[in-house]
């Protein structure tokens, strides 16, 4: 995508759909999740851990911040989810949200390791990460998206190094 679309920036859009409009509701962020596939019908349908993943992107992270919305680890996902609305809401609120983690690094660690084979399928390929993240002693994720995540923050991420902690 990067060669067809001419910077990461770029082909991030287009992997994402492209801008897009929607009317306030009270499902606003779920209709957006859906749109930029933390949420499907398939692999990712657990709206706590879609917005677990939201949160955990780096970029996302920092425009909650830049928009001083403060989201506790105790707040509950509704609450969760009516803070993110509302920053979505805000005329301050460029809607250059980071889209769920791809699973390429992954799958390239994974067939490192010698737990997963390049044809491997997703089913497959979850259950590789289910395994390697219990065996690091946290509790594995149901979602795709989040066990992606998860895995990442496991084995390449700010627990494996703390400095890259926010």
């Amino acid at each position: 995508m990067v060669e067809e679309y001419g910077d990461p920036k770029s082909a991030q859009l287009a992997r994402g759909g492209g801008p897009f409009l929607l009317k306030d509701s009270p499902d606003l962020v779920e209709q957006i999740f859906k749109r930029m596939g933390y949420l499907d019908d398939y692999r990712n349908q657990l709206k706590d851990e879609a917005v677990e993943t939201f949160l955990r992107g780096e970029r996302n992270h920092r425009e909650l911040q830049r928009l001083g919305v403060v989201i506790g680890e105790a707040d509950s996902v509704l609450d969760k989810l009516s803070k993110i609305r509302l920053a979505c809401l805000s005329s301050s609120c460029g809607g250059r949200w980071q889209l769920p983690p791809s699973d390429r690094n992954v799958r390239e660690h994974l067939v490192a390791r010698g737990l997963l084979n390049r044809e491997s399928s997703l089913d497959e390929t979850s259950q590789a990460m289910e395994a390697s993240v219990k065996s690091s002693g946290s509790v594995p994720m149901k979602s795709y998206h989040g066990l992606v995540a998860q895995y990442q923050d496991v084995f390449f991420g700010r627990r494996q190094d703390p400095s890259r902690r926010r």
